[in-house]
């Protein structure tokens, strides 16, 4: 049987934003992406089966906030706890769509979303203390720009394992940032150490990270190339047939005029040999 799902009033808020376009959170949608992805995530939004994945991908829009807060309890623990409760939302809410039938791509626009606020957000944050995550943030920024333009161009350009790579050490470097905060030893790691690793963790994420920006690029450059050849190919064939199609006309009156010029012989041939078969009939009488 079918559960009857209902929006509530957070899904009422974002989808009257959403559909407004004067509206703050509409512009900044637009800002960063296309109108066809705010449009595929307000049907995402409007789909009240939705619902349960949407909010656990939202909740992860609280992290700038709830995390920061959480350092100021000694001993890292509530830290981790937080950290770790987001980290499962992020596993969820894919799934709990799958396991309902309503996967869709709003869904995943939206989530992809949230992470990048996620991300950037707390990396603003830790940066008085981790100057090295600013490098990660802008390059960030950079990715979710190309994947952005991807979406405007219709291309469709697949993560990759160096993208999954560059995410999972983002995101234990900001996690190891936030966990140095604290001032005390967590698990037995002191906080230097900790600033030390978000430090080459960090390095490291910018090298992958840039290297996902060239992947981007060269994926957008394969696609154009494949779009110039498509159009330059529908057009030699349209090219052809034009000609072709000329060509079948062309030929089509040659045939008209030797038909004109058969029958023009004909008649003028009628005559003379009518009066030949005149005369002879005379002659022979």
């Amino acid at each position: 049987m079918q559960k009857d799902y209902k929006n509530g009033k957070l899904e009422e808020f974002l989808i009257k934003n959403l559909s407004n376009n004067n509206s703050f959170l509409s512009k900044i949608v637009l800002k960063v992406g296309s109108e066809t992805e705010k449009d595929e995530i307000l049907t995402s939004l409007e789909n009240p089966a939705n619902k349960l994945p949407n909010r656990l991908t939202l909740s992860r829009a609280l992290g700038p906030i709830v995390i920061p807060l959480s350092t100021l309890i000694p001993g890292g623990i509530a830290t981790l706890a937080t950290m770790g409760g987001f980290a499962i939302t992020d596993f969820l809410d894919g799934k709990v769509a799958r396991k309902r039938g309503t996967s869709n791509r709003g869904g995943a626009l939206l989530d992809a979303a949230v992470d990048k606020f996620f991300a950037v957000g707390l990396i603003i944050v830790a940066m008085p203390i981790a100057p090295i995550l600013a490098i990660n943030g802008l390059l960030e920024v950079k990715i979710a720009s190309i994947n952005s333009q991807n979406v405007k161009e219709k291309n469709n350009v697949q993560s990759t394992m160096i993208g999954k790579i560059k995410t999972a050490l983002l995101s234990v470097a900001i996690g190891t940032a936030y966990l140095s905060i604290t001032g005390l030893p967590v698990l037995g790691i002191t906080p230097e150490i900790l600033q030390t690793i978000t430090l080459a963790l960090g390095v490291s994420t910018s090298v992958f990270e840039t290297i996902n920006i060239i992947q981007y690029k060269q994926g957008n450059k394969l696609t154009n190339k494949v779009i110039h050849d498509n159009v330059a190919q529908n057009e030699l064939e349209k090219q052809m047939v034009q000609e072709k199609s000329k060509n079948k006309v062309n030929t089509f009156t040659k045939e008209e005029e030797l038909q004109q010029l058969k029958k023009l012989r004909e008649e003028l041939t009628e005559e003379p040999i009518i009066k030949e078969k005149s005369y002879t009939m005379k002659k022979r009488q």
